[in-house]
């Protein structure tokens, strides 16, 4: 791949490098290539130096092809970052398409020496910094964490096509007490940080917090745009985690669905905060946010007695309908991965890749999200979805489905 990107006729891949912000020496040092525009370059590259079909697929640099039984390459005209285990030993690859080919981003799959749940980019080189600036910055890929580096912020890792897992946490929680979570300012963003709150919980020792950038922003652009000093700033005016899930959760909720809100989402995740003084700060925020008084909140926690909603504020009435949502059947592929979820059983299927696929890869309709979401949230309870009774899915979010 490096030898690709230095051939003279692959001058647009460097200009590309260049563009994005990157000196030669960078990309040198960080070990930059190029796949080859030719869907057998590599393939045929190694059949020379010996290696078997079989080995080239099973570390993710080949693909069997089901229509003609050949093997092709698994990464095409695309940059190449080489992505390394702790000890700084090449695993895997990134791939960046070079243009607006679809996917922007593509990683070598799981292999026997890869695990996308276990592995951190970048952090074989951030880990010293990480241990003596006792900070971590959580990106959401590769590009941020090259664009901060080369702007002289080395704290920095990257997820690899996968929500943060507990794993990641815990080998971060092993270097620094402090955690940023950096996520783009879309709701793509807003949700893989809330799904960031559970595994947070089961990692006490850490404390995580969020940045939340400007809307359109990512580490790369804003960093190239503003510098690393205006990126520190928003590391300053980060969030707790949990304020910030509390106050997302909150303003997603219509005021009808706070109380069962708070009380089977919120009232778990403040029992988890072992500090009376910070339990009680939270407590406080959301009587604020929700009208809920704090003594029925503590009082809840304590298991006494059941919470009651203050009486609301008068506001003017808002000319809305609540007309019930249209649902458009499913039908194919997406079809049968519901049908794939509703009759799994609990730890029969990768819960985070699978919650990964349906926000990045599948254009499903909001309502089959939150569907989707409720049997995902059943089978981390233990629960077999299609074992429940039908009356436990006509939640107040999806009962048109």
């Amino acid at each position: 791949f490096r030898e690709q990107l230095a051939r003279p006729q692959n001058s647009k891949a460097r200009d590309y490098v260049a563009n994005r912000g990157f000196t030669p020496e960078f990309a040198e040092e960080y070990g930059f290539g190029l796949s080859s525009p030719e869907p057998l370059a590599l393939v045929n590259h190694l059949l020379k130096k010996g290696f078997a079909i079989k080995d080239l697929i099973s570390a993710s640099v080949a693909l069997a092809s089901q229509h003609d039984q050949r093997a092709y390459d698994f990464f095409i005209n695309r940059l190449m970052i080489p992505i390394a285990d702790m000890h700084g030993r090449i695993i895997a690859f990134g791939g960046r398409s070079l243009g607006d080919d679809l996917p922007k981003y593509k990683n070598s799959m799981n292999t026997p020496l890869f695990d996308k749940s276990h592995v951190l980019f970048g952090l074989h080189r951030a880990k010293e910094s990480i241990r003596r600036d006792r900070q971590a910055i959580v990106c959401e890929g590769y590009m941020d964490v090259l664009q901060l580096s080369q702007a002289g912020i080395s704290t920095s890792v990257a997820c690899l096509g996968t929500a943060l897992t507990l794993p990641h946490l815990r080998r971060l929680g092993a270097l620094t007490p402090q955690i940023y979570l950096v996520f783009d300012g879309d709701k793509a963003g807003r949700n893989a940080t809330l799904r960031t709150v559970n595994i947070a919980l089961e990692v006490p020792q850490t404390e995580c917090k969020v940045v939340v950038l400007p809307s359109g922003e990512d580490p790369d652009t804003f960093v190239s745009k503003y510098g690393a000093d205006a990126f520190h700033g928003q590391l300053q005016s980060a969030k707790g985690l949990l304020d910030f899930a509390i106050e997302t959760r909150i303003s997603e909720t219509h005021d009808l669905g706070i109380p069962e809100l708070v009380t089977k989402e919120i009232l778990p995740w403040l029992q988890s905060v072992k500090d009376p003084m910070s339990r009680n700060f939270l407590m406080n925020r959301i009587s604020e946010l929700t009208g809920i008084a704090a003594a029925g909140m503590l009082q809840a926690l304590k298991g006494d007695a059941p919470m009651k909603k203050m009486a609301p504020k008068m506001m003017p009435m808002q000319d809305e309908t609540s007309a019930p949502r249209t649902v458009t059947a499913l039908k194919g592929a997406e079809l049968e991965l519901f049908g794939h979820l509703f009759w799994s059983l609990p730890d029969e299927l990768d819960i985070i890749q699978l919650e990964h696929m349906l926000l990045t890869q599948l254009e499903l309709e909001e309502i089959w999200l939150e569907f989707a979401q409720e049997l995902i949230k059943a089978l981390r309870k233990g629960l077999t979805p299609s074992q429940q009774n039908k009356a436990f899915w006509m939640t107040g979010s999806t009962p048109e489905v």
